[in-house]
């Protein structure tokens, strides 16, 4: 199809277990499937590029949330399922003791960056992180969910998952220089905004429509669909 550019959403999980904040010269150290997926994905379009003759621009986004996500997902988006939880009188769940870390970035704030790498021709060739630079462990953020939404129910420990990176954020230097981004909303702006709006969706039942291939290892309330 000629195509002129290809921006690829890949994710800061190919830092894998690096020191952070992750940089974007850091080399590609993934070290679960779906930071391995996106590694690979990341090296074929560099390779297809130079072969083709077309321009591209990564994008490595973190922990992206807000209004539209799908809260029904018992897998992806820890605040979305969250909130969906208590919105269903159920305590959130945190795998592990919730001393992990991450900056979690609100949707209206990551979009019109990730459209400007289309169109930008600074961002060609380039990697970029992308996403708010306010780290937080997963039991602040638990709190401030749970504040929000003025419960007065108490997180659910878990055993932690396989594999799971502790603590991943990234600098986000590059897109402020390249694409114009800026940390418009704090953690507790972005929840209120999703909460108010998936108070309007309602709860959701949790879809279990991709059943686990392998359960080995998989998190109890994964294989008995406890979420």
């Amino acid at each position: 199809n000629n195509v002129k550019k290809f921006v690829f959403t890949s994710s800061m999980a190919v830092y894998g277990n690096q020191k952070p904040p992750f940089d974007e010269r850091m080399p590609r150290k993934p070290v679960d499937p779906y930071g391995c997926g996106k590694a690979y994905c990341e090296r074929m379009l560099e390779i297809f590029a130079k072969t083709y003759g077309f321009d591209y621009t990564i994008i490595r986004p973190h922990n992206i949330f807000g209004p539209r996500q799908n809260i029904a997902d018992p897998y992806r988006n820890v605040i979305g399922i969250w909130i969906n939880r208590i919105m269903r009188g159920k305590p959130p769940i945190i795998y592990g003791d919730g001393r992990q870390t991450r900056a979690f970035s609100y949707i209206e704030d990551v979009t019109p960056p990730l459209a400007n790498a289309g169109f930008f021709e600074e961002a060609n060739g380039q990697i970029i992180n992308l996403g708010s630079d306010e780290v937080v462990t997963i039991n602040k953020a638990c709190k401030i969910v749970l504040k929000v939404m003025r419960s007065k129910l108490k997180p659910k420990h878990v055993e932690e998952r396989p594999c799971e990176v502790k603590h991943a954020y990234c600098t986000i230097r590059k897109s402020q220089k390249i694409l114009g981004y800026k940390t418009k909303h704090k953690l507790k702006d972005g929840v209120k905004k999703t909460v108010e709006w998936a108070r309007e969706v309602g709860p959701q039942k949790p879809t279990y429509r991709l059943p686990l291939e392998i359960t080995k290892r998989a998190p109890k309330v994964w294989r008995e669909k406890l979420i």
